[in-house]
C-alpha cells in the first residue's frame, strides 16, 4: 500500500475546468505545468483556483521532479495528457471533463468499438467521473465522484 504525504502533493497539466477548486479545498497542493508555448495556456487559469493552493511548474522542471518523486499523483483532464504522461513513474487519475461520444464524435457501436484501444492507453490508471451516465457512456470502469460548485462562492 502506498503512503502519501500531506498535504498531497498533485501535478496537474491545466488548471482550467472547474472541477479543480473542489480538489483545490481538500487542501492538496497543486503543481500546474506552466506549457513552453504560452499559446497552449489555458486562458481561465486563475478563475477556479485560491492563490495559496497552486503552483506552477515549467514542463521543462517536470520531468525533474517526476524523477525525484516530488508527487504523489498526476491528474490528466484529457486522453493527449494521459498519453504525454505514459512513461512518468507516479500514480495518474483521469478525469475526462465530457463524454466519450462528445470527444471522438462517435456513438452507439462506433463508440463500442472504441473502448478496447482506451482500455490499452487508460490500463493501470484510475478514472473518476463526474456522473454516472458519463461512466456508462465511458463503458470503462472508474469511481463516480460529483465534484458540483457551491453556488454561494459565486457573487451575483
Amino acid at each position: 500500500m502506498q503512503t502519501f504525504r500531506t498535504p498531497l502533493q498533485v501535478l496537474a497539466f491545466d488548471p482550467a475546468p472547474a472541477s479543480i477548486r473542489c480538489i483545490a479545498q481538500t487542501e492538496c497542493q497543486l503543481h500546474f505545468i506552466t506549457p513552453l508555448d504560452p499559446n497552449t495556456a489555458s486562458p481561465a487559469t486563475s478563475f477556479w483556483l485560491p492563490a495559496a493552493s497552486a503552483r506552477e511548474i515549467g514542463e521543462s522542471e517536470v520531468a525533474r521532479g517526476v524523477l525525484a518523486g516530488d508527487y504523489d499523483v498526476l491528474l490528466c483532464w484529457t486522453l493527449e495528457q494521459v498519453q504525454t504522461a505514459a512513461s512518468w513513474n507516479l500514480p495518474k487519475l483521469f478525469a475526462p471533463q465530457c463524454m466519450l461520444s462528445t470527444l471522438a464524435g462517435i456513438s452507439g457501436m462506433a463508440r463500442r468499438h472504441a473502448v478496447g484501444p482506451l482500455q490499452k492507453i487508460l490500463d493501470g490508471i484510475d478514472i473518476v467521473y463526474l456522473s454516472d451516465k458519463q461512466r456508462k457512456n465511458w463503458q470503462l470502469d472508474g469511481q463516480v465522484v460529483a465534484w458540483g460548485l457551491d453556488i454561494n462562492e459565486f457573487s451575483l
